[in-house]
């Protein structure tokens, strides 16, 4: 099982709720089957800051943590990287969990 995967089962084993954002909302077809309206599923490009800023909404009306997993992998060594591929990467990584980050203090501040 894969990392993501086995903290959204934790998550939700748990009895815990979770907003998961994620670029195909089909992959947690299971895991909304078995764990009903305590999954909220939302379809998300994280590069796409609007998208970011409307994905939660107030799914359920108070979010106590925020785990950004998205990511890409670049199989290639560092100096054949060219810069697109490398700003790309850091902006996935980096850029986007910060909007992330930033919406979600908001709606606290607003909550």
């Amino acid at each position: 099982m894969a990392s993501d995967q086995y903290q959204r089962s934790r998550v939700l084993d748990a009895g815990g709720r979770l907003l998961a954002g994620v670029r195909n909302a089909s992959q947690l077809a299971d895991l909304a089957q078995k764990h009903g309206d305590r999954l909220h599923v939302v379809a998300l490009d994280v590069t796409d800051e609007a998208a970011v800023q409307t994905a939660g909404g107030q799914a359920f009306g108070r979010l106590d943590v925020l785990v950004n997993n998205a990511g890409y992998g670049r199989t290639a060594p560092f100096e054949q990287m060219s810069a697109e591929d490398f700003r790309g990467k850091f902006e996935r990584l980096r850029l986007d969990a910060l909007s992330e980050l930033k919406r979600t203090l908001e709606e606290d501040d607003h909550g």
